[in-house]
């Protein structure tokens, strides 16, 4: 199946809700184990900060080999730092890259995995591959929230590097830090999951 062929009748079978009957047949929950090496994705850059957020999206490479990974530096202990958005990859999901992308400016360097720098408090990247768009300039979308704006801001890329603001910015503005946006293909089209606030 081709990475954009999301189509299928799929149900994730996380408990009996969907399960009409069932006879002779027993769940068995396998629990998961921390792997030993951990972190797999320490901060280890000055520009990261403190801290990697992985709060973004991993996806699949397009070759079908390896992944890639859209993640933000979380300035903890820093008042005066700023969020980073930040690329790796990675071949099997445990040893990741950090390539000097040659993008962004940080204190006068472009080396560094840096993809896109609007304000200082851009962070937590939704990203979408859509390769079916007839635009070749958009097989990538973004939609994140950035703090200066109070807004969440999108943008769409050829590559998954490389980014253009979309023209609509800030496409809205209700809801909170934390969100996420993804292609529905059964309904074509875009969902989006914001947090609110409770008053």
């Amino acid at each position: 199946e081709s990475l954009s062929d999301l189509t299928g009748p799929w149900i994730l079978l996380v408990d009996d809700h969907p399960v009409a009957a069932k006879d002779q047949l027993v769940r068995t929950y396998h629990p998961f184990e921390k792997y030993p090496d951990n972190p797999v994705l320490p901060g280890d850059a000055p520009w990261e900060y403190d801290l990697v957020y992985a709060y973004g999206t991993s996806l699949p490479d397009e070759s079908g080999q390896g992944y890639r990974l859209w993640y933000h530096g979380l300035p903890t202990a820093h008042e005066d730092q700023v969020y980073r958005l930040l690329y790796a990859t990675s071949e099997d999901g445990v040893t990741w890259n950090k390539p000097f992308l040659g993008i962004v400016n940080w204190f006068g360097s472009t080396d560094n995995n840096i993809f896109i720098n609007r304000t200082d408090r851009d962070h937590i990247p939704s990203i979408i591959h859509t390769p079916w768009d007839p635009d070749p300039n958009k097989r990538y979308r973004m939609v994140n929230w950035d703090s200066t704006y109070g807004a969440y801001l999108g943008a769409y890329s050829a590559d998954g590097i490389h980014w253009t603001d979309s023209p609509a910015n800030p496409l809205f503005q209700s809801g909170g830090d934390v969100g996420q946006f993804v292609w529905d293909p059964h309904t074509q089209r875009y969902l989006g999951y914001p947090k609110t606030f409770a008053p």
